[in-house]
């Protein structure tokens, strides 16, 4: 599901944070990763009409992250940010 080693999310490689992620187990160094990760995959499956994901990439950083998700052959990439809980703040399509 992601590729790299480290958070899924930012990519760090402290802390001790697991969650099952659309049927796989992902390490995160925080609970706001975790947090973070989990609603952006929510947010982008429903706003795709996708009922599961195969694929996540995410780059950036704190400032804002680019997103591609892929699911059944389709990709959607989208510009995203998050809140210091982890909620999404900002989350827009741009392919």
């Amino acid at each position: 599901m992601v590729e790299g080693s480290g958070c899924a999310l930012c990519g760090a490689s402290w802390g001790n944070v697991w969650r099952d992620v659309e049927g796989t187990r992902l390490f995160f160094c925080c609970e706001v990763c975790a947090v973070g990760f989990t609603n952006f995959v929510e947010r982008a499956k429903r706003d795709a009409g996708w009922s599961k994901v195969d694929r996540v990439r995410i780059v950036g950083d704190f400032r804002g992250r680019k997103g591609s998700v892929e699911s059944g052959g389709e990709r959607r990439v989208y510009f995203f940010t998050l809140n210091s809980d982890g909620s999404l703040r900002t989350f827009l399509r741009t392919e």
